[in-house]
C-alpha cells in the first residue's frame, strides 16, 4: 500500500494491512428501504483471475461405506468432509478450525476404526492432535490434547494403524521430536503412550516408530532403541509386550514392512549383505535374512512388496537382470526371479504391484511395448502383458498416482474393486484417464474420458468405498474435485464441485491518476505468480493489463507497490527477484509502462521507497550502493532519475521521508538523519541547495522522529519527541521560530500516541491518549488551551480508539468502541463538540469513506454478514447497498479508494476471490426504490 497516497494514509503508522482486514470484518444493523438519490448496487468490474480453483480432496478413506476426506471449499480451508456419492450427500462434517481462511484444520491420515473416522487435525488452539468423527458435527471431537507444551503445541499423530478395535499411532507428547508409540480406544483416558525407549544416546529424540504394520495380534514397526539405532520392534499394546525383536546391525533401518500370513517380510541393512530381504516370526532367532539376492555388501534394492496368498511379490535389482519381478515363500530356495521380462541389465522396472483375487497386477516395460499393464500367477509362463494400451513403443504408463497437499501417504498399487483393478493410463492420442482391467485384453478398457482430447483428467487417490470407486480428477470447468465411479462410463461422474471459486485476482494497491484507477492484480499463471499493473475506468472493457511485472515461480511479493502520481506520470516500485524495490513508471499505456532505472545495478537492493510528489517531480528514498538510503528525484526519464542530495555523506544514509512527507506553503517537509542531529525536520524548495535542516527539535544524535504531518489552514501539525515530553503534538507556521510544542497531552515523557490527524472545518482532530481516558477523540486549534478532549467515548482508561476518520459535508465520521461494543466498533460522527459527537450505529459498523456526497461503510446486520452500507449520518437513513455475498456469509473487503464519484474496492464475494468492484455514486434514482435483498 502507498500510505502517502491512499484514503487511509494517516493511519498507516499504526495499522498494518492485517489489522485493517480484521477491522473490515466487523459491523451490524437492520435493513430498510432506500429513499431518494439512492446509490445503485456495486458490481464486479472484471474477474481478472479466471483460473479455476479446486478443493483438492485428499486422505480419502472408507468408513463403513461412507467416504471421509479432507477438502477445501475456498472459504473454510481444509476441513473434514464426507460423501455418500451424491452431491446432496457430500458436505463438510464441521468447521474444526473456525479461524478465518487460510487457517484450517488440515485433516490428515483419515483411518476407519469400525464406523468411526480417526484423523489428525488442528482446531487452531491445540495444534495437530488426534480427532475422531461419527460423521456429525457434534460427534466430531478432539480425542485428547497429547502435546500440552505452550509453544510446541502439536503432537502430530501419524502412522494410524488398527489392531483389535484400537488405534495405534506415533505422536510426540512434548510437541517436538520425542516421538513414541501410542494407542487409543477413542476416549481421552484410553489414549496412552504404549512404551518409551528414549534412553541412552537417543534421550530427547524418542523411539521415533515408523512403518507400523499389523501381523496377527501384534504391531511391528521400525524404531530407534537404546544405543542400537533403528531396528525391528513389535508391540502387543502393553509396555511389557513392546520389545526390540532383534538388533540386526547398527542402524539396520527396517523398511517395507509387509505381513504375509503370520510372518513379517521387510528389508534391512547389514554390513555384510547390504539392504536385502528379511523376515521375522516375532522372535529374535526367527528374524533372519531370507536371501542375499546380490551376494556381498551390495544391495538388491528390493521394494514394492505385496502379499498374494502366502507368497510375497516384490521387485529386486541385480547386475545381470536389472529391476525385475521376484517372489518369495520365505526360504532362500523359494526366493526367485519370476520372469526376466526385459532381457538384459536394463530391467522391466515393475511398478504398482497389486493383488486382485489371487492374481498379481503391475506395470512393466518389456523393451518393445513401453510401460504397460501386466499380470502374473507366479510362474514365468503366467507372467504376461495384459494389453498394449498405447500401441507401439510408446508407454501408457499405468499408475496409481497419488498426491495431496500434505504429502502424508503413498500409493503403492492400483485400486482393486470387485473383479477389476483401476488405474490411470494414457491411450493413443489421449491424456491420462481412468482405466480398469479384469485381466483380459478385451476387459481392459477406458472407464471415462474425463477431459476429452489430449489433455488429462489425471485421476488420482483412487479409493474403493463400499461398492464404488472414489477419486480426484481434473476438468477445465471444475478443477481438481471429487469423483465417483461404478466402473461404467455413465456411472462415472463428478460428485460435487466443492470449491466453485475462480482464482484470486489479489487486487491491491489502488491509486488514482486523474479519473483513472491504477492497481496491482494477479491474472493467474504459475501458482498465481503473474503480478501485474492494471488500470480501469470502471467498465469491464476499460479494465486493461498494462504490464506483467513478474511471471516467475519463486512466490516473491513482486506486486506493483507505492503507486504515486507525480506530474501526470505514475511511478511505482517492484520487488524484482534480483534487485528489490526497483523504480518503474507508466503513462497509462502498455508501451509506456516499464522499468525506469536500475538504480543499483547488479544484485544489490536499491530499496526505492517513500514515493512523494512535489513540484511535478517524484522524490523518494533509494540506495545506490554508495550513499546509503538518500533523497532521490525523478522527472520520469532515466537521465532525470538522480541522487538529489546526499544528506548524510557516506554509506550510512539519511533515510529520508520514512515518517511521512507533506507540501506546505510551497515547501516539502520531511524527516531525515544527517548523522549529526538524528531524525529531524527538514525542508526543500526543490533544489539541492534549498534542502536543509529546518529545526532541531531534539538536540543531539537522538532525533525527534518527526512525522504524521497534517496541514490545517495556515498551520502544519505534526508529531515529534523533544526527549522531554515524549511524542506529542507540534506545529509550525513555516518558520523555525514558529515551530513549537502545542501541548503536552500526556504530561511527562510517555507521549500521547496520536494518530489520524484530520482537518475538520479548520480545526485539527485526532486520537490521543492523555494517560487518563485512554485513546479518545481530541481537537486542536493550535493553542494549548484549544487542544482538548472532544468526548470520552469509553469512560475510563480503555478508550474508544477512534480511527478511520473521513470528512463529509463538514462532519467527521469515524469508527470507535464504546462500553457496548462487545462485537466490534460502531459508526460515529462529530462536529468537533462533545454534544455533537454521537454514535450513528452500534456494534459491527464502521470503516467510513466519503465518496462524492455519499457516506459508505461496512456493517453486519446479523442476517447478511458483513456487507457494504450507506448513510446520510442518521441511523434511520443507514441502508445496506447490496448483499454482495448472498446469504449470511460476509463479503471479504480489503482495499478501497474513492475516485471522483466512483468507489473502487477489492472484495471477495465467495466465488471470484479478491477482484475489482466499483460503485458509481453519481448514478442515482429519481424516486424511492428498494435495494434488492436476497432472501434464502
Amino acid at each position: 500500500m502507498n500510505c502517502s497516497r491512499t484514503l487511509l494514509a494517516r493511519f498507516c503508522v499504526l495499522f498494518s494491512i492485517p489489522v485493517l482486514l480484521t477491522f473490515l470484518l466487523l459491523g451490524g444493523v437492520a435493513a430498510a428501504p432506500l429513499g431518494e438519490s439512492a446509490v445503485p448496487s456495486p458490481h464486479l468490474v472484471k474477474d481478472i483471475n479466471t483460473t479455476v480453483l479446486s478443493s483438492i480432496p485428499s486422505s480419502i478413506a472408507d468408513v463403513n461405506g461412507t467416504a471421509f476426506f479432507a477438502a477445501s471449499d475456498g472459504t473454510h480451508g481444509y476441513e473434514l468432509w464426507k460423501s455418500d456419492g451424491t452431491a446432496g450427500g457430500t458436505l463438510m462434517v464441521t468447521d474444526i478450525n473456525t479461524r478465518t481462511y487460510p487457517y484450517d484444520a488440515s485433516p490428515m491420515h483419515v483411518t476407519a476404526v469400525g464406523d468411526i473416522a480417526f484423523f489428525a487435525a488442528s482446531d487452531g488452539i491445540h495444534g495437530a492432535e488426534l480427532w475422531k468423527s461419527d460423521g456429525t458435527a457434534s460427534g466430531t471431537l478432539m480425542v485428547t490434547d497429547i502435546a500440552t507444551d505452550t509453544f510446541w503445541k502439536s503432537s502430530n499423530p501419524q502412522e494410524l494403524t488398527v489392531l483389535k478395535d484400537a488405534l495405534y499411532f506415533v505422536a510426540a507428547s512434548d510437541g517436538r521430536s520425542t516421538r513414541q508409540l501410542w494407542k487409543s480406544d477413542g476416549s481421552a483416558a484410553g489414549t496412552v503412550e504404549v512404551h518409551n525407549t528414549a534412553t541412552g544416546v537417543w534421550t530427547g529424540y524418542g523411539n521415533n516408530p515408523s512403518h507400523l504394520t499389523r501381523v496377527g495380534d501384534e504391531i511391528f514397526y521400525a524404531a530407534y532403541g537404546n544405543l542400537t539405532g533403528a531396528q525391528l520392534w513389535k508391540s502387543d499394546g502393553t509396555d511389557a509386550g513392546t520389545v526390540q525383536v532383534r538388533n540386526i546391525y547398527t542402524q539396520s533401518l527396517p523398511a517395507d514392512l509387509t505381513a504375509v500370513g503370520s510372518e513379517l517380510f521387510f528389508t534391512a541393512f547389514h554390513g555384510d549383505y547390504g539392504r536385502e530381504l528379511w523376515k521375522s516370526d516375532g522372535s529374535e532367532n526367527g528374524t533372519v535374512l531370507v536371501k542375499d539376492i546380490v551376494p556381498g555388501p551390495d544391495s538388491s534394492d528390493t521394494g514394492g512388496f505385496v502379499a498374494v496368498g502366502d507368497t510375497l511379490f516384490f521387485t529386486a535389482t541385480t547386475p545381470a537382470n536389472g529391476a525385475e519381478l521376484w517372489k518369495s515363500d520365505g526360504t532362500a530356495a523359494g526366493t526367485v526371479l519370476v520372469k526376466d521380462i526385459r532381457a538384459g541389465a536394463e530391467g522391466a522396472d515393475p511398478r504398482h504391484l497389486t493383488d486382485l483375487n489371487g492374481v498379481l497386477y503391475f506395470s512393466a516395460n518389456d523393451g518393445v511395448n513401453g510401460q504397460e499393464l501386466w499380470k502374473s500367477d507366479g510362474t514365468a509362463a503366467g507372467t504376461v502383458q495384459v494389453k498394449d494400451i498405447n500401441p507401439g513403443s510408446d508407454s501408457s504408463w499405468p499408475n496409481a498416482s497419488f498426491w495431496d497437499p500434505f504429502q502424508q501417504n503413498q500409493m503403492t498399487g492400483f485400486a482393486a474393486l470387485g473383479g477389476s483393478v483401476y488405474f490411470q493410463a494414457r491411450g493413443s492420442g489421449k491424456g491420462y484417464e481412468l482405466w480398469k482391467s479384469d485381466g483380459t485384453a478385451a476387459g481392459t478398457v477406458q472407464v471415462k474420458d474425463i477431459r476429452p482430447g489430449a489433455e488429462s483428467g489425471s485421476p488420482y487417490n483412487l479409493t474403493p468405498v463400499g461398492n464404488a470407486l472414489f477419486f480426484v480428477a481434473y476438468t477445465d470447468a471444475n478443477g481438481y474435485e471429487l469423483w465417483r465411479s461404478d466402473g461404467t462410463d455413465a456411472g462415472s461422474a463428478l460428485v460435487k464441485d466443492i470449491n466453485p471459486r475462480t482464482g484470486d485476482g489479489q487486487v491491491q494497491n489502488l491509486a488514482a491518476m486523474g479519473n483513472t484507477l491504477f492497481f496491482a492484480a494477479n491474472n493467474g499463471g504459475y501458482y498465481n505468480t503473474n503480478r501485474s499493473l492494471w488500470k480501469s475506468d470502471g467498465s469491464q472493457a476499460g479494465t486493461l493489463l498494462l504490464t506483467e511485472t513478474y511471471t516467475g515461480n519463486d512466490f516473491r511479493n513482486s506486486f506493483p507497490n507505492q503507486l504515486t502520481d507525480a506530474g501526470g506520470t505514475l511511478f511505482f516500485t517492484i520487488s524484482d527477484p534480483a534487485r528489490d524495490d526497483t523504480l518503474w513508471k507508466s503513462d497509462g499505456t502498455p508501451a509506456g509502462t516499464g522499468l525506469l532505472k536500475d538504480i543499483r545495478p547488479g544484485s544489490g537492493h536499491a530499496d526505492a521507497t517513500y514515493l512523494t510528489s512535489f513540484n511535478g517531480a517524484l522524490f523518494f528514498s533509494a540506495n545506490d550502493g554508495q550513499s546509503g538510503p538518500e533523497l532521490w528525484t525523478s522527472d520520469g526519464t532515466p537521465a532525470g532519475t538522480v541522487l538529489f542530495k546526499d544528506i548524510n555523506p557516506g554509506a550510512a544514509g539519511s533515510y529520508p521521508l520514512s515518517n511521512d512527507a507533506v507540501v506546505f506553503k510551497g515547501m516539502l517537509y520531511f524527516n531525515a538523519d544527517d548523522g549529526v542531529h538524528g531524525q529531524e525536520l527538514w525542508t526543500s524548495d526543490g533544489t539541492p541547495a534549498g534542502t536543509t535542516l529546518f529545526k532541531e527539535i531534539n538536540p543531539g544524535v537522538g532525533g525527534a522522529g518527526v512525522g504524521s504531518f497534517a496541514v490545517v489552514s495556515d498551520t502544519l501539525f505534526f508529531a515529534a519527541n523533544d526527549d522531554v515530553h515524549g511524542r506529542e503534538l507540534w506545529k509550525t507556521d513555516g518558520t523555525p521560530a514558529g515551530t513549537q510544542l502545542v501541548k503536552d497531552i500526556t504530561p511527562g515523557s510517555p507521549g500521547s500516541y496520536m494518530i489520524g490527524f484530520t482537518d475538520l472545518n479548520g480545526v485539527l482532530t485526532f486520537t490521543a491518549d492523555d494517560g487518563i481516558h485512554g485513546p479518545e477523540l481530541w481537537r486542536s486549534d493550535g493553542t494549548e488551551a484549544g487542544t482538548q478532549l472532544v468526548k470520552d467515548i469509553t469512560p475510563g482508561a480503555k478508550g474508544g480508539h477512534a480511527f478511520f476518520f473521513t470528512v463529509l459535508k463538514g462532519v467527521l465520521y469515524f469508527s470507535a468502541w464504546d462500553e457496548t461494543s462487545a462485537m466490534g466498533p460502531g459508526l460515529w460522527k462529530s462536529d468537533g463538540t462533545t454534544a455533537g459527537t454521537q454514535q450513528i450505529l452500534g456494534m459491527n459498523a464502521g470503516i467510513p469513506s466519503a465518496v462524492g456526497d455519499v457516506l459508505l461503510f461496512t456493517a453486519d446486520d446479523g442476517v447478511h454478514g458483513k456487507e457494504l452500507w450507506m448513510s446520510d449520518g442518521t441511523a434511520a437513513s443507514s441502508r445496506m447497498v447490496a448483499d454482495i455475498t448472498p446469504g449470511p456469509d460476509s463479503t471479504g473487503f480489503s482495499q478501497w479508494l474513492p475516485v471522483g464519484n466512483k468507489f473502487y474496492f477489492a472484495a471477495d464475494d465467495g466465488r471470484h476471490g479478491y477482484e475489482l468492484w466499483v460503485l458509481d455514486t453519481a448514478a442515482s434514482a429519481s424516486q424511492d426504490i428498494y435495494l434488492p435483498v436476497v432472501v434464502r
